[in-house]
Formats: C-alpha cells, structure tokens, sequence
C-alpha cells in the first residue's frame, strides 16, 4: 500500500506536522460551537471538515474540495437531472491542469518555508564517542516536588553512538535505567571544561575510613520508606544529580552528622511519602 514508517525522537515529533495543523484547526472550529459540557462535538464534525475544505489554503493556492474533486462545491440549487455532463475529454484535462497548478504552489510553499526556516536554523552539533554532553531534564520524572526548581541540565554524559545525523546515543547511569538513551540534538548541550584558570572541579569524593575506600557523601536530600525500612536519597561528592542513590540508614554508619542534621530540620520527610520508583 505504500506504507512507510518514520519514528521521531521522544519529545521532538516533527514527522507529521500536516496532520497536526488539520486537527488544530478542526480543533478551533468545534471550540466555537460546541456547549458548556463539550459532549456535543461529535455531530459537529462533518461541518467543521466541510467548512476546512471549504476555505482556501495558501499552500495550494484553492480549496481542498476542488483539488480533491476538481471543481468547488456549489451551494443551494438542486441539480437538474436532464443537464448535460461534461465529456470525459474535458472533465480529464481540467484535473490534469488543476493537478499541474497544485503541484506548482506545493513546491512554491515549500520553497518558502525552507527559505524561512534557514533563516532561523542553528547548525547541527557534531559529537564522537565518548563526548561528553548534558542531557535536558525536562520530560524526565524525578521525585523532586517541582520541576521547575530542579536541576535544568543532568549530566554530564558520555555519548556512546551517533544515531543519525540528529539523534545520539547516551551511556546513562544505572539510576536512570528507566529512561531511553537516545535523545535529540536539541536535548543536548556541549559539556565545557572549567574556564577559570587554576580551578580544578571537584573529583568523585572517594575517601579512606578505618582501611577501606568509601565514597563520600556531600548531602541528604530526602527521607521515604520501603516496606518498614527507612531509606535516605544521597547525594555523593564530586557526582551530578543523575547519580543519586537511595541508600539504608545503616550504610549512613559515619555520616551519623549529616543524618542527625537532616532528620532534625525535616522529621516527618519519612511519613510524607513511601519510596517512588521514579528516577531521582
């Protein structure tokens, strides 16, 4: 049947835009008549399909109706069943012209919305393997109550493969096994090393404690409960958000300070909510 598949990128669908623009305006029409409780749209819509291939659109320069069909509809006389039909000669020549007129406008349209969309166009990033990039932290759950005051960017992560010329592929966490590693360009951003000279960022916080190596932690950021255990979101040195972990209490054995320091200033964090699944 000629069927052919084009996937989008999640939050980047730009693979059917005509049809969306058709449902925006059939949207707008039924806006206008429908009542108060909005459960009477249904027989509205063969009069808003109409009244859309009704009205001329610029991109083709007629209406949809008489690109369809070949002539515009005519309104209040009933045909008369004696008229004579058009010959097939001249019913065939005046689709072919209207064919030949659509296509001219087609290409026209969209000669200038290419022209218009260069004028805007940044161009494409380029990243390798093992680049590393901060990944957009808008459409990703996370536990923290407001989206708007969490974290903009999450990262940095290290890009493992070049999808196609607009899409890569992210080496993500365990913490974030949930979410898909393939991600737009415009959901990424470069990651840029420090620019002030002498300034060294902070490594992963590995110390020593009593002989053994143990990754330090920088803050607890929130308290739940999973089944009767007690658990604390923890925040480790020298690592993003993405790497947050929920951890025991008792594998909190020396940061007995931080504990004591967060459950007096939040403590009823426990009882506000039991353990979300959701990324941290």
């Amino acid at each position: 049947m000629g069927i052919r598949l084009c996937p989008s990128t999640a939050y980047h669908p730009r693979t059917d835009g005509q049809s969306e623009i058709v449902n925006k305006a059939i949207e707008q029409y039924l806006r206008h008549f429908i009542g108060y409780q909005q459960d009477d749209w249904e027989p509205l819509l063969a009069t808003a399909e109409f009244a859309y291939n009704n009205s001329e659109h610029r991109s083709i320069g007629m209406l949809p109706f008489k690109a369809n069909y070949g002539f515009d509809p005519t309104f209040g006389d009933v045909p008369n069943p004696d008229q004579c039909l058009p010959m097939v000669e001249a019913r065939m020549k005046n689709l072919t012209e209207t064919q030949d007129e659509l296509k001219a406008s087609l290409e026209a349209a969209q000669e200038y919305m290419k022209k218009q969309f260069d004028r805007k166009v940044r161009r494409t990033p380029e990243w390798k393997a093992g680049d590393a990039v901060w990944l957009d932290s808008r459409h990703i759950s996370t536990t923290r109550p407001s989206a708007k005051l969490a974290h903009r960017w999450l990262g940095p992560f290290s890009v493992s493969s070049k999808v196609s010329l607009s899409v890569y592929k992210l080496t993500l966490p365990t913490s974030m096994r949930g979410v898909h590693p393939v991600f737009h360009v415009s959901k990424l951003r470069k990651h840029k090393t420090d620019t002030i000279p002498g300034r060294n960022a902070d490594g992963p916080g590995l110390v020593v404690i009593e002989g053994d190596k143990e990754w330090e932690v920088e803050q607890i950021l929130d308290c739940g409960k999973r089944g009767k255990r007690r658990e604390y979101l923890i925040g480790w040195k020298g690592y993003g958000p993405e790497e947050n972990s929920w951890e025991p209490e008792d594998h909190l054995a020396h940061s007995r300070e931080l504990l004591g320091n967060f459950n007096t200033k939040f403590p009823t964090a426990a009882a506000r909510h039991r353990r979300s699944r959701r990324f941290k």
